[in-house]
């Protein structure tokens, strides 16, 4: 059995708690103060993992208390002795005393009940805002944040936390950092007194109560550019798929079935000289029509106000001119429900719909009788009405293409709108203003 990788689940400035894996699952938490040479939580990690990685698990209490002063605490069994370094100060050793009361008994088996433990009974000293980030992030920007608050982050970077999971931590919260997948409800903003900035992670916002932050005046950001580009390509991308059947042919040759090429057996639909509408046409509808006009499309576009600019159309013409309609709409009350089974009517028949905004801006049932009908040719889906959670009979069907919600996922975008979030955070505990292009609730 040996050691395969540190996992950071508690920073603070000065001071981290990592978890130990092994070969063979979790083994248990250390703790250590960044002291000697280990100048910066990067730097501390990155020593550890030199040492760690790779070494038998049974002598991890040794090199844990010797080489980095700290505590380690095995699942389910009482800490070993702990050195007194003479440098240590009575309030580390206060500390340490606390941690090891709380991390030595077998309550830390359990998953959630191990986060818990972790997060909520640690001391607070000096009483630091306390920064909640909801999914993995790059450790130079956790370090960022670490040198002025202290970090909560999952103890499964694999998976988000729950908005239950938020709840429980609300209290001491100053920051949430969210990819906009744990809904920061009226509930949850009522139970965190402290709070005064949530960051998303993404350009959607339906899930921030924003009039209940409004009223306690709290910042809230989104990251409007990061995914603009990202999300034109892949709506281009999903249209080619979509028309010239590139899903099924891809599947055709992975199952083996091609044994002769025939002509006109796969053939599609040329894009040079058809419509595409856009409904929506803010930075994302504006970036895919960019794309569309350098494949030859026609572009029409539908906003609820009138846009001054030539192509827009009123929703029902652009629905019955266009030949691709891609949706482009924040969620909203406006939005919800808007491609209805009325509207689906007004499409010409053998159109294509195309969905890179929200599942709910879509009537799925609508949709899914406008397939077998054969009134619309073909859908292309990125979102869903109750992701993960796919209708079945849209996952049978040849003619749609279905993605999970990757529209803006890439490592680019994805990097710049952590970096935007950060730096939102970081800026609204130093008592500034967030980046102007971010705000969507503002807290003065």
């Amino acid at each position: 059995m040996r050691i395969t990788k540190l996992e950071t689940l508690h920073l603070r400035p000065r001071w981290l708690v990592v978890r130990v894996h092994t070969d063979s699952g979790v083994v248990g938490l250390g703790e250590a103060t960044l002291e000697g040479r280990c100048l910066t939580v990067e730097t501390a990690v990155h020593e550890m993992g030199r040492w760690l990685v790779g070494q038998d698990p049974r002598r991890i209490e040794y090199i844990w208390q010797h080489l980095f002063r700290g505590g380690f605490y095995r699942l389910g069994r009482r800490p070993a002795a702990r050195p007194r370094p003479r440098h240590r100060t009575r309030s580390h050793e206060s500390r340490g005393a606390n941690f090891r009361r709380t991390l030595g008994s077998s309550d830390l088996a359990p998953h959630r009940r191990q986060f818990r433990r972790v997060v909520r009974t640690i001391p607070a000293m000096n009483r630091l805002p306390r920064v909640l980030v909801t999914q993995s992030y790059p450790h130079d920007l956790l370090a960022m944040l670490a040198a002025q608050a202290e970090v909560i982050v999952p103890p499964d970077l694999s998976q988000s936390l729950t908005s239950a999971d938020v709840g429980r931590l609300a209290g001491e919260l100053t920051a949430i950092i969210n990819q906009g997948e744990v809904s920061i409800d009226r509930e949850l903003i009522a139970a965190a007194p402290r709070l005064r900035i949530v960051a998303n992670a993404s350009i959607g916002i339906n899930n921030l109560a924003l009039d209940a932050m409004r009223t306690r005046r709290i910042w809230g950001t989104n990251t409007p550019d990061a995914f603009v580009d990202a999300t034109a390509d892949c709506t281009l991308g999903l249209l080619l798929m979509l028309v010239r059947r590139l899903g099924k042919g891809e599947r055709f040759v992975r199952a083996g079935s091609w044994v002769a090429f025939v002509p006109g057996t796969w053939d599609g639909v040329l894009l040079r000289g058809h419509t595409l509408g856009l409904i929506g046409y803010g930075r994302i509808g504006r970036a895919v029509a960019r794309r569309a006009e350098a494949f030859g499309l026609h572009v029409l576009h539908h906003t609820r106000s009138k846009s001054g600019e030539t192509g827009w159309r009123p929703l029902a013409e652009l629905l019955a001119a266009s030949d691709f309609v891609s949706l482009h709409v924040p969620l909203n009350e406006d939005s919800r429900g808007l491609i209805n089974a009325a509207r689906l009517a007004q499409m010409k028949r053998g159109a294509f719909l195309l969905n890179l905004a929200r599942g709910a801006v879509v009537d799925e049932p609508a949709l899914i009788a406008a397939l077998q009908s054969g009134h619309l040719a073909g859908a292309a889906l990125d979102v869903f009405a109750d992701e993960p959670h796919v209708p079945v009979v849209l996952r049978e069907m040849e003619n749609v293409v279905l993605t999970p919600h990757v529209g803006g996922g890439t490592a680019e975008g994805r990097r710049s709108a952590q970096e935007a979030c950060v730096d939102n955070v970081l800026r609204v505990l130093r008592g500034e203003r967030p980046r102007p292009e971010c705000v969507v609730v503002a807290a003065n």
